[in-house]
């Protein structure tokens, strides 16, 4: 995760003991990009919004999701986004910047309610 100690801990809360397939969650905070370049998941928090430009420029072609929550993070080549819209949270993908990732789509994803396409 790209972002401060504070906002790391709710997510490691929420996912503790939790795995993917056979591999379990490791969570690594990093203050810049490269730090997280070895990472399969990138979280930005909205903290680090002025690290955007840097982080995607940094793992353009890598096959890592980008995951944001910074209005535009998925228009400005971010995989995929998390949004308020009427108090719920929503999230959008960036389709193409998910195939730059040679990453695959998860039903997750293909049903996202909202794509958007680079700027």
């Amino acid at each position: 995760m790209l972002g401060s100690e504070s906002a790391l801990e709710p997510i490691q809360r929420k996912l503790a003991g939790k795995s993917v397939g056979k591999r379990g969650l490791k969570f690594i905070r990093g203050s810049t990009p490269a730090e997280l370049k070895s990472c399969a998941l990138v979280f930005i928090s909205d903290g680090e919004r002025a690290q955007i430009p840097a982080a995607l420029s940094e793992f353009k072609g890598r096959p890592i999701l980008t995951v944001g929550e910074s209005e535009g993070f998925a228009e400005s080549g971010g995989i995929l986004n998390f949004y308020l819209e009427e108090n719920k949270v929503k999230y959008e993908i960036n389709p193409d910047a998910l195939v730059r990732a040679q990453l695959k789509a998860t039903k997750l994803i293909v049903a996202a309610p909202k794509k958007v396409k680079d700027r």
